[in-house]
């Protein structure tokens, strides 16, 4: 069960991850012991998971698209296969006119062209519509998969060599 506490704590970590547990006891006027222990407890539970992210706005190169998807298949298998791709960032089961929503990062135009390809020959994937995100405000990506993402590019480019 989740308290106004634990709200709270989730609430001063969102807004700056890195701060101290120490601190967050400080200004919630609890024993540090009690952040420790509430983190550890809504991490156990999933409800909290601790990870890096970037700005993704920072980086010119990388282009965020958002894919619908309509589907006439297996939901299951077909979200399965969403998440293979190694550019997806996130893939969800939406009400309205598509079956799923991609989101998926690349770093180029014809990058975007091979995924979407891709996802087209998907079996059960009726139809799809792609959207480029021209501004983002507020969009944040993992670092692994950001990392993953800009080493393919940086070794494409000859920039990097590949271990």
């Amino acid at each position: 069960m989740i308290d106004k506490i634990d709200l709270k704590i989730m609430y001063l970590l969102g807004r700056e991850g890195r701060i101290a547990n120490i601190d967050i006891a400080k200004q919630l006027g609890i024993p540090n012991s009690t952040v420790r222990q509430r983190l550890k407890r809504l991490a156990e539970m999933g409800v909290i998971n601790f990870s890096c992210e970037i700005t993704p706005k920072k980086f010119k190169e990388i282009i965020i698209v958002f894919c619908g998807i309509v589907i006439n298949a297996n939901r299951e298998n077909i979200l399965n296969e969403l998440d293979k791709f190694p550019h997806t960032l996130f893939s969800v089961g939406i009400t309205g006119r598509y079956d799923f929503l991609v989101v998926f990062a690349a770093e180029s135009t014809e990058k975007i062209n091979t995924i979407l390809g891709k996802i087209n020959y998907i079996h059960g994937v009726v139809h799809t519509e792609s959207f480029i995100v021209l501004e983002n405000n507020g969009m944040f990506i993992r670092s692994d998969k950001f990392s993953q993402i800009f080493q393919e590019e940086l070794i494409a480019r000859g920039e990097i060599e590949d271990n």
